[in-house]
């Protein structure tokens, strides 16, 4: 029997100027130019694998959603597999919310925690290169 999981991860951003102008930068490297995402961020730990399609483009409440159709996470480890990247003004800065919802063949395939760490300190990586512009 299959296990439908959820795993969100919250990652601070800085206010630069525009928040939405800020919102837009992150969300369109993500969906338009993520090789640009490499050149941004370092290399980090073992290569890995993930063929995505873009499911749905909220522009009104800044948020992305990915659907993993081949590559390691789901044609090793997990039945389904879905990001979500949504981006939100909190405060004086923003706060980007990645959630995965994801399929498990049963309990011994372990959550894809290294995953979301991974992801959120590209979020991190991406602002601090977004203000040094």
């Amino acid at each position: 029997m299959a296990l439908c999981e959820k795993l969100i991860g919250y990652v601070e951003i800085s206010k630069s100027g525009d928040v939405l102008i800020s919102l837009g930068i992150t969300l369109d490297l993500f969906r338009h130019n993520p090789h640009e995402i490499v050149a941004i961020t370092p290399d980090k730990g073992k290569k890995k694998i993930a063929k995505q399609i873009i499911e749905l483009v909220n522009e009104e409440n800044h948020m992305t959603v990915f659907k993993v159709i081949g590559g390691d996470l789901v044609d090793d480890l997990y039945k389904s597999f879905t990001l979500i990247l949504h981006v939100e003004p909190k405060g004086n800065g923003q706060v980007a919310t990645w959630t995965f919802e994801f399929e498990k063949p049963d309990t011994s395939v372990p959550y894809p925690t290294s995953l979301m760490d991974y992801l959120c300190n590209i979020v991190k990586d991406l602002d601090a290169h977004n203000n040094t512009k």
